[in-house]
């Protein structure tokens, strides 16, 4: 009997006269569509029957444990309400156990007890489906999670052991995309994620995958390859389409992207070894200054990035790569950017404002590949022709110039406690110019040691004249990988020597991402910084992937918590609990914790109750030019 298929019941049960009483029942109390399928045992229900939407089971008879087990093979997904002719409190646990539902009891059924039975059931199941699709969903994009990839990718590589078929893997980062949470504020960020999730669709066959792995990176599965240079032409066309400019509401944003390819036709590579091979490929690609793709060409190399890069996943840490980088360059009274090292590339999207774009540089043309949607065969003219030489002159012109955002305590007083130095570059012609635009050249054309001079001295000389009303105060400076080079840490040292500042008042902020990818070179940086009189903080930890004992072993004095995991204080109880582990973590290892880029007031209030330390942010303060910032530490 079918009234409409909104909610298809099967029932089993041999006694015909109880199936025409449970029909009954149902028919009078279901308010809704209800259609019946009527089976006297599982052994005559059909997988097409399951297939065709069967919303749940109401099971009978007799053996009822056998026939559940052959059951739940049958319909892994469809909730079971057992019916039970001799009902027991131990019977009925041994069924839930098994997977039911519910159990009832024949003698004591009602229509009102077994329509919310069913109901309850049918809403448990597909509350439990939403979980389970959250649990392998990435929610802000609606892409596949890093679970559901590598499961994905297992899968892949399986055929590929049966087939010989290449299978490649793109490993996709958005160089220096923290510029634009810093600036503009996570909400922009995260409205150019998913419209670059939506993006990435457009080059893909529908039997690929892309996944958004953590962060600003995705990652990419493609099978049934006809070999491996196939691959590196697919992720010039992913470059390629997320090169073009993204539209969010009236503002654009230029993107970059970095791109790591790794395929294989062979038998013994697992998904996590094949991942980290793409992984380390991504890194070759930043380090030549981004915007490219490439697989690892140094045998070496790749065999050592691979390693730190496996020792990270396998410590379960989550391979974000919000990447520590210098601030932009806006006037002080546009947003400006929470925390920036001097010498790593930050965020190079910048949106547009009446003047030209300013893009990252154009690489190679896409080359065409089978399959996928055609792209315009170049890309616009490259608008940073000449910066390089104009970034030259610009300190000689007073072109860059340093901000500070001031860092609160969060305490009884909620006293400024000190400070982080931010670097803009204001060009006369061109306006703003992105951090993200004018770093890279600057690492390219070897100018990042000396804008990181610039930076300590304006800062340095700016503490002491703070200090000389507040001796408590201290600075926090970003530093590069480059700068912790020798002969620029001995430079930095001196600097700070000669500055004759309080003790314990110049903090180093290096990336959680530079502790995981150098960790040795960092912790003997960190020991020479430290016998010199300064802190050691670790910036934007939770997105760099470290490993525990690098973090331990770093002896660092500071843990400053990422905006991402900061935002997360806005949303549910679940994410609450992990900015708390950071706290306990950063305490336990003996560390002061600062929470950065606050933006709101809930997530202040969160941390006041989780027992961070200190906070900085848009929601305390916009970074300021040196005399604002001495005005404010004269009236507090």
């Amino acid at each position: 009997m079918t009234r409409d298929d909104s909610t298809h019941l099967l029932l089993i049960e041999r006694d015909r006269d109880v199936s025409a009483v449970i029909d009954g029942m149902l028919t009078l109390s279901w308010s809704g569509g209800l259609s019946f399928t009527i089976a006297q045992q599982v052994d005559d229900v059909s997988p097409q029957l399951i297939a065709g939407g069967v919303s749940a089971v109401l099971l009978g008879g007799s053996e009822q444990n056998v026939s559940l087990e052959r059951l739940r093979a049958l319909a892994p997904d469809v909730p079971v309400v057992v019916l039970s002719s001799d009902y027991s409190d131990g019977a009925a646990l041994v069924a839930l156990r098994a997977g039911a539902q519910d159990v009832l009891a024949k003698a004591h059924m009602s229509a009102s007890s077994l329509r919310c039975a069913l109901r309850h059931a049918i809403e448990r199941k597909r509350s439990h489906e939403h979980v389970a699709q959250r649990a392998l969903q990435d929610p802000l994009t609606g892409l596949p999670n890093r679970t559901l990839f590598l499961d994905r990718l297992g899968v892949a590589l399986e055929r590929t052991r049966r087939t010989g078929a290449v299978t490649g893997v793109l490993f996709l980062d958005v160089d220096h995309f923290k510029v634009i949470n810093d600036t503009f504020g996570h909400a922009a960020g995260d409205r150019v994620l998913s419209a670059l999730a939506g993006r990435l669709h457009t080059v893909l066959r529908p039997m690929d995958t892309v996944a958004r792995f953590g962060g600003d990176e995705f990652t990419f599965l493609f099978e049934d390859l006809s070999n491996p240079e196939e691959a590196l032409a697919i992720a010039e066309r992913v470059r390629h389409a997320a090169n073009l400019p993204i539209g969010v509401g009236d503002d654009r944003y230029d993107l970059a992207v970095s791109i790591g390819v790794a395929t294989t036709s062979g038998p013994a590579i697992s998904p996590e070894a094949l991942l980290a091979e793409a992984d380390a490929a991504m890194y070759q690609a930043k380090r030549r200054g981004g915007g490219e793709a490439t697989v690892v060409e140094d045998d070496e190399s790749q065999a050592e990035e691979a390693t730190v890069i496996e020792e990270q996943r396998d410590n379960g840490q989550n391979g974000s790569s919000s990447e520590s980088a210098p601030a932009g360059s806006e006037p002080v009274a546009q947003p400006a950017s929470r925390s920036e090292p001097i010498g790593e590339p930050a965020s190079g999207m910048e949106p547009a404002s009446g003047r030209d774009p300013i893009a990252q540089p154009a690489s190679r043309p896409a080359t065409p590949s089978a399959g996928l949607p055609e792209l315009p065969p170049e890309l616009p003219p490259d608008p940073l022709a000449g910066l390089a030489e104009e970034l030259r002159h610009a300190l000689d012109r007073s072109e860059l110039k340093v901000l500070y955002q001031p860092q609160y305590e969060l305490g009884e007083h909620d006293r400024v406690l000190g400070f982080e130095a931010l670097v803009r570059w204001q060009h006369p012609e061109r306006g703003l110019i992105a951090p993200g635009v004018f770093i890279p050249i600057a690492d390219r054309i070897g100018l990042t040691t000396t804008i990181g001079q610039f930076v300590l001295g304006q800062s340095l000389g700016l503490l002491a004249r703070l200090q000389a009303s507040r001796s408590d105060l201290t600075v926090s400076i970003n530093v590069s990988p480059i700068q912790l080079a020798a002969p620029e840490l001995a430079a930095a040292l001196a600097a700070v020597a000669a500055a004759g500042l309080a003790p314990g008042s110049v903090c180093v902020d290096i990336a959680e991402k530079t502790v995981s990818q150098s960790p040795a070179a960092v912790i003997e940086a960190s020991r020479v910084l430290k016998a010199g009189g300064i802190r050691v903080a670790i910036d934007d930890y939770g997105t760099g992937a470290a490993p525990l004992n690098s973090i331990r072993s770093l002896g660092a004095d500071q843990l400053k918590i990422a905006p991402s995991f900061v935002g997360e204080l806005d949303s549910t109880a679940g994410d609450r609990s992990m900015v708390a582990a950071v706290v306990e973590l950063g305490h336990a290892l003996g560390m002061t914790v600062i929470a950065e880029g606050v933006e709101t007031a809930q997530q202040l209030i969160g941390l006041r109750s989780l027992g961070c330390d200190s906070a900085q942010g848009f929601l305390l303060s916009r970074p300021m030019s040196a005399e604002q910032l001495e005005q404010l530490v004269a009236g507090a």
